[in-house]
């Protein structure tokens, strides 16, 4: 026996149109899958141009912070390079009898490690300012001048034809030469008698290994913090464990004074400054 199902006018209906446009229905399937499928990779390569992006931005961020770094360090190591000028302090102007001056400027050398040689010139009113070798060691503050000037006034002090020269074992250099000692400082004033004259007598000792030539002292009267008088003096040479008297004197009058200072003004840098064998 033969069994038969039987369909409805609807179910027939809906199979004749399924089938009618089933071709339709699977394009629109296909289509759906391409686009979700278009949606997720283009996530995807959304996501890596960002990250690259991102990426290569902090990559030029470093580079550029290492180019910035470079140039940093190359202007640091260049100013710890190149020497700064020699600075004037103050510049002052003292009697030395009729129409004449000493002309007195100190000066500060910066650099801890460029000592310089130099020409120097006071500038002001008169005609008697020469032109003066100088020298300064590294990190020093010293006074430059002219004495017994024929002038009225010193406006400046002009240094020129700086040579530098780098000294990577000033602080060694330093230990060894700064060894000269002073003892038995006295001042005695002018008395009343004509012709009499001020002095300041001093015992320098070389405590150093070095026999030095023709050594250099500066000595500076003071009154309250200020320079009152000064004078240079000369000797011939100051040898190693040697002790030598100062006599430093004044031909004009002296004002009072609270202190004197006594300078070494040794170039021990330079070869010139000690006694050759």
């Amino acid at each position: 026996m033969e069994n038969y199902q039987q369909y409805s006018d609807k179910d027939l209906k809906r199979s004749l149109w399924y089938v009618s446009h089933k071709i339709i229905l699977k394009n629109i399937f296909l289509g759906v899958l391409f686009f979700l499928n278009l949606v997720v990779w283009g996530y995807v390569l959304f996501g890596l141009v960002l990250t690259c992006g991102v990426n290569l931005s902090g990559y030029r961020d470093v580079q550029y912070g290492i180019v910035v770094d470079e140039t940093l360090n190359q202007e640091y190591l260049l100013e710890q390079t190149r020497p700064k000028n020699i600075s004037t302090q103050s510049i002052k102007t003292l009697p030395s009898g009729s129409g004449r001056i000493d002309a007195l400027a100190l000066v500060k050398n910066p650099n801890q490690f460029w000592g310089a040689t130099f020409t120097y010139q006071f500038v002001g009113q008169g005609t008697g300012f020469s032109k003066r070798i100088g020298f300064i060691l590294p990190g020093q503050e010293k006074y430059l001048y002219d004495l017994d000037v024929e002038a009225s006034e010193v406006s400046e002090v002009v240094i020129s034809d700086v040579v530098w020269t780098r000294y990577n074992d000033f602080v060694e250099q330093q230990k060894i030469h700064e060894k000269i000692a002073l003892s038995d400082v006295v001042f005695t004033p002018a008395g009343s008698d004509v012709g009499s004259t001020s002095a300041v007598t001093a015992t320098v000792t070389n405590n150093t290994t070095f026999d030095y030539y023709e050594p250099t002292f500066f000595v500076t009267l003071l009154r309250g913090g200020e320079v009152v008088a000064a004078q240079s003096l000369t000797i011939d040479e100051l040898r190693s464990g040697q002790s030598r008297t100062l006599d430093v004197r004044w031909v004009e009058s002296v004002p009072a004074l609270t202190e004197i200072g006594i300078f070494s003004d040794i170039n021990y840098l330079s070869p010139e400054a000690f006694i050759k064998l």
